[in-house]
């Protein structure tokens, strides 16, 4: 997608936006979805990844070029397998992994492929933390 874009979930319209930096040139990626809620971009493959937790998945698709908008045929549906409500989705690029805390019952820090193969509980959670973010060194905030 580029380093110069941004994307963003719009859970109330169903959406998936990208945009220049500041906002400009705003374009609809996906709509009519159910619920996107947190997202992820892995700039390598350029892949967008995405929470939503209405149907339960965590879903990916290759942009080629940041402002093409992708056919719902293009997703793939990473992780679907056990999820109750997947939010906070963050990616690890050195490992090929991608985390999410799931406000299920339990509360859990899950982890995957990034093709969502090898899925597996790191850790139960007491609260459903605020955000997800993980640095170079593979260390996870929450």
């Amino acid at each position: 997608p580029g380093t110069n874009k941004i994307f963003l979930t719009v859970p109330e319209a169903g959406s998936i936006v990208c945009a220049n930096h500041g906002g400009s040139r705003a374009t609809v990626l996906f709509s009519n979805m159910a619920e996107p809620w947190v997202i992820a971009v892995e700039y390598v493959t350029n892949k967008v990844f995405w929470s939503d937790i209405e149907r339960s998945t965590i879903s990916a698709v290759t942009v080629s070029d940041g402002v093409s908008v992708a056919s719902h045929d293009d997703v793939v549906v990473s992780v679907w397998m056990d999820l109750s409500s997947p939010n906070y989705v963050a990616l690890d690029l050195m490992q090929g992994c991608l985390y999410w805390a799931d406000n299920g019952k339990p509360k859990t820090m899950e982890r995957s492929q990034m093709d969502g193969d090898g899925s597996k509980t790191i850790k139960s959670l007491k609260d459903l933390p605020s955000k997800l973010l993980i640095d170079l060194s593979t260390f996870i905030y929450f």
